[in-house]
């Protein structure tokens, strides 16, 4: 089963390089991983350069579209029956993938979801940590925590880049009206980076849009009753 990794990247240039080394770590040679520019004004290419591995396919998109243009772009890419996503500054966990393959040998299975932990990055500033409280590791249905079934992204259809936020929350949302198997891993697959920048910690109107997004799968809910 070929695996197509998604990334979109924008200012991403303090931690992309990590970012790329923890998922190529874990994958086979016929694998890839999509790295899209997603017109950054830091320069990611050269960063994806010096990563140098044969399996990393890159492109840059002419205009600054947000997270889910960048995930489309990098879904009409993909090449792979296994689709899973990696932003530009998280980290994949050691192991996951043989998890997820392992999981995935059943037919009946479309979804992969497993653990998240969180991290302060390294690099920030010790009167900037002070301000955030991490959660334990938990469950979670994020980007980074996730693996989809290809044939199943096909039928619920792309990312709705009318979301500023929460676009991967409504994308979830509809794999579950679809009432495929989703199996749920007691593993960690995910490790978070808080930096301050990040994008559900910084855009301004991401909580309308997430309150759409719930609004949106509670009547899908209803629907399934």
């Amino acid at each position: 089963m070929k695996t197509s990794v998604i990334m979109p990247a924008y200012r991403a240039s303090a931690y992309i390089a990590q970012a790329l080394r923890s998922a190529l770590d874990e994958l086979a040679p016929g694998d890839e991983v999509i790295v899209v520019d997603d017109a950054s004004p830091d320069d990611i290419r050269a960063i994806v350069e010096q990563v140098d591995d044969p399996r990393i396919r890159y492109r840059r998109l002419p205009r600054n579209g947000g997270a889910a243009a960048a995930r489309n772009a990098g879904l009409a890419m993909a090449g792979g029956d296994l689709i899973q996503f990696l932003d530009d500054d998280d980290l994949w966990v050691p192991g996951r993938q043989a998890v997820v393959l392992d999981l995935m040998a059943a037919p009946s299975v479309g979804v992969v979801s497993g653990w998240v932990e969180h991290f302060l990055s390294p690099d920030m500033p010790p009167e900037a940590r002070q301000r955030y409280v991490l959660p334990p590791p938990q469950a979670a249905v994020l980007g980074g925590s996730t693996a989809i079934r290809r044939e199943l992204l096909e039928r619920v259809g792309d990312f709705d880049t009318g979301l500023v936020s929460g676009e991967f929350i409504d994308l979830a949302s509809r794999l579950m009206a679809t009432q495929a198997g989703w199996a749920r891993s007691d593993a960690l697959f995910l490790r978070r980076r808080i930096h301050g920048g990040n994008h559900t910690l910084s855009k301004a109107g991401h909580g309308a849009a997430y309150l759409a997004v719930v609004r949106a799968h509670l009547q899908r809910q209803r629907g399934l009753a």
